[in-house]
């Protein structure tokens, strides 16, 4: 019972003190000298840290045929290179592109410490500045190395991924993990 009325006489004499402050004292003139009080955490609100600086940073890279960069597949840190990207006809066994089919020739090697999946079919898009993004997986390419494997901590593979592409040029896309803002890479396709 004790407690209970500590906590209404702390509570009645905090409210006599927040309305004799907000008491003027009749005046109508508004005293226009700045507070002496001492600042406070809220009065650093406008320095708080919000991360505009990291949203105007590129987070994934862009590459071009030639380019090799260090990239985050997955949460693995690896390099890629990006050897090609050949528009070609319709392989067999193939149906007809949606748009165009460019084989694109990629290096990939695990520079972490665990191993790294990759595997691109069904998180890879394409996109251009008048076209908003689309899928641009297939179900594969026969020949040569399937890039779509786990690499060990130091392992490395060349081989080329067939996509499904709007048309020529635009932004190839790998997204990696669904559940992340920015691709973990992209790739500028050549307009010829």
């Amino acid at each position: 019972m004790r407690r209970y009325a500590l906590r209404s006489a702390a509570l009645a004499g905090f409210a006599a003190v927040v309305l004799a402050g907000c008491s003027d004292g009749g005046d109508d003139k508004a005293d226009t000298k700045p507070s002496k009080m001492p600042p406070t955490a809220d009065a650093d609100f406008d320095k708080v840290d919000t991360g505009k600086e990291a949203e105007e940073a590129p987070s994934s890279p862009v590459l071009k045929v030639g380019e090799t960069k260090t990239v985050a597949l997955d949460g693995v840190e690896a390099s890629l290179t990006v050897k090609s990207a050949e528009y070609v006809g319709t392989p067999a066994m193939m149906e007809k592109a949606k748009g165009r089919y460019v084989l694109l020739g990629l290096t990939i090697k695990n520079t972490g410490s665990k191993p790294l999946d990759f595997s691109p079919y069904g998180v890879t898009s394409w996109e251009d500045e008048d076209t908003a993004a689309q899928d641009a997986s297939t179900l594969g390419y026969d020949e040569g190395p399937a890039l779509d494997t786990t690499y060990k901590p130091g392992q490395s593979l060349t081989g080329k991924l067939l996509l499904d592409v709007g048309r020529k040029g635009g932004t190839v896309s790998y997204a990696g993990d669904l559940m992340a803002e920015e691709p973990a890479f992209s790739v500028e396709l050549p307009e010829s």
